[in-house]
């Protein structure tokens, strides 16, 4: 998403672009016209995968496709700079290091996606890139701690503002469908199910709300496509009293009704470089309460939440309650000021202007 909003809001006089990807997503169908992309998963090379048999057919013949593919990209682009979007395309950075091609790693991540990769793989990150552009300074502090000093810049994840759109009308809608009452406090969190974003720790604050029969609510937008989800549900099935919390699954068209609905937003991940969750939130004028899981500390202002540096459960209780109650003041307007820094347009000039220091010939 946060390439996206770059490529979609760059000066196409400028800079010329061109995807690839290795599976098909709702994004591609939304880029903006005159940029080519292709899923080099998608390409065929039968008389080469007519020989493999079996699992080698589908894995080692798919990755034979996509490095033939990845050879003939760069003799059709051989001027381009390839720019990768996350730390976690190893195989990508080894056939860029292979043709000499000068790449780019943009770093969304912080330390528990190395798990992902081999010694080889991160020693190729962190040493073949011309440029490491991270989203955060927690994401920046990381390739410091993996060696990486110089040629490494530091770009805010954005978000399009203009496309953040909602009324009252529509988020009482919602409060309405979930049976949420005008006088409830809602607090919402946004991501997908897995370990990380922590809907463990979501449960357990819904459920301490309830046993001090505090009048919220809790929402969480999004869902999982692994096996994770279903011992969340088995978590949330024990609790047999517990009903102030929705799981309201992926929106697509109405997520920011669905967010707008809520009177507070709390990030209860583990380890967040910069989510984008959360400066849509603050766009959306919604106090934020958060334990101090990476680049929340360089976003959150006085006056616009509170991040807790204790990691207790009980102190983010704690946090939520003096929200709640006005007792930790709250102005949306001062969210919605430090959000607009973080807009696309803005976002992707600054872009340019370091892919031009680095790259301008």
């Amino acid at each position: 998403m946060a390439i996206y909003n770059l490529i979609s809001n760059a000066n196409r006089q400028e800079i010329s672009t061109a995807v690839a990807v290795g599976m098909d997503g709702a994004l591609l169908k939304q880029l903006p016209e005159g940029v080519p992309w292709t899923n080099y998963n998608a390409v065929k090379c039968p008389r080469r995968s007519a020989r493999l048999k079996g699992v080698l057919r589908r894995i080692v013949g798919k990755r034979q496709r996509r490095d033939e593919w990845l050879s003939e990209f760069t003799r059709e682009y051989d001027d381009y700079i390839w720019y990768l979007n996350t730390v976690c395309q190893p195989h990508v950075l080894r056939q860029a290091r292979k043709f000499g091609v000068p790449c780019v790693v943009h770093s969304h991540e912080l330390e528990q996606m190395f798990v992902n990769l081999t010694e080889d793989e991160v020693f190729d990150l962190v040493n073949y890139p011309k440029l490491i552009i991270a989203c955060s300074e927690a994401a920046r502090s990381v390739m410091n701690m993996l060696g990486r000093k110089e040629n490494l810049e530091v770009l805010y994840e954005a978000i399009d503002l203009k496309k953040i759109v909602t009324s009252p009308e529509a988020s009482e809608a919602v409060r309405e469908k979930l049976n949420i009452s005008k006088s409830t406090f809602v607090w919402a969190m946004s991501g997908t199910l897995d370990p990380n974003k922590n809907p463990i720790q979501f449960i357990e604050l819904a459920r301490e709300m309830a046993e001090r029969k505090l009048n919220a609510h809790f929402i969480w937008i999004g869902a999982g496509g692994t096996g994770y989800p279903l011992f969340v549900e088995g978590v949330f099935r024990s609790q047999t009293e517990l009903e102030n919390l929705s799981w309201v699954g992926a929106r697509t068209d109405d997520y920011y009704d669905y967010l707008n609905a809520a009177d507070g937003f709390v990030l209860t991940s583990y380890r967040d470089s910069f989510p984008l969750t959360m400066l849509e939130a603050a766009a959306l004028g919604k106090p934020i309460v958060s334990f101090d899981s990476g680049g929340v500390t360089e976003f959150v202002k006085p006056g616009m939440g509170v991040v807790i540096g204790s990691w207790d459960p009980a102190d983010l209780t704690q946090a939520m309650i003096k929200v709640m109650t006005g007792e930790i003041p709250c102005d949306p307007n001062t969210s919605r000021t430090q959000a607009e820094k973080f807009d696309a347009s803005i976002q992707a000039r600054r872009w340019q202007e370091v892919m031009k220091s680095y790259f301008a010939t």
